[in-house]
């Protein structure tokens, strides 16, 4: 989903990195039905410029939850004649939106879905805020993930040769998107170094 116009300022530009400086104490995550659920917010642009502010909670879909947005992703995508390949950034959108449906939740227990239905969701809120809500939801997602957010230089030793010796990038699949990022871009890096050197 892109932005279509500015959110409000107190929308972080790096969400992910703000979550984690916070701490986990200062995420105020709650834990119902073994779910983690986050405090976030929806909004709403009113005539006069201002924001009206709708307090929800997050809650990080599970892949279950994940395939069956998808499933319904798709089967909306056929009711609307979209085509899966030629229109695959609006079927992007209802998966989304799909998501979004599951993971906005109401702030008292039992944190239900705040509008399960996805079409009624997307109607009801502006794309702005709905993006807004998707950033912070993957980066929450960052938050929870169990996958080293770095690795050293011996490490990334390790993971080269294994990249070399498997010649498929599954060795990085152990790591956060992070790790895998820095990586990637310091092999680049050196490699551009090693070709300088020899010119």
């Amino acid at each position: 989903m892109a932005r279509d116009f500015d959110l409000p300022a107190t929308v972080p530009g790096h969400v992910a990195a703000q979550l984690m400086a916070a701490g986990w104490s200062g995420l105020a995550a709650l834990e119902h039905a073994e779910y983690l659920l986050f405090p976030s917010e929806l909004f709403k642009r009113r005539r006069d410029g201002t924001f009206d502010r709708l307090p929800i909670m997050l809650r990080v879909p599970r892949v279950h939850e994940v395939r069956k947005a998808r499933v319904l992703a798709r089967a909306m995508a056929a009711e609307d004649g979209l085509d899966l390949d030629r229109d695959s950034d609006l079927v992007s959108d209802l998966e989304t939106i799909c998501l979004l449906s599951v993971a906005v939740r109401n702030i008292t227990a039992p944190h239900e879905p705040m509008e399960p239905d996805p079409r009624r969701l997307e109607k009801t809120w502006d794309k702005a805020s709905l993006v807004q809500a998707w950033t912070k939801l993957d980066s929450l997602y960052q938050v929870i993930d169990p996958a080293p957010a770095s690795m050293t230089d011996e490490e990334m030793l390790v993971v080269l040769s294994k990249l070399v010796q498997e010649r498929n990038l599954g060795p990085l699949a152990v790591y956060a998107p992070d790790a895998r990022t820095s990586c990637i871009i310091t092999m680049a890096d050196r490699f551009l170094s090693l070709l300088a050197l020899k010119s």
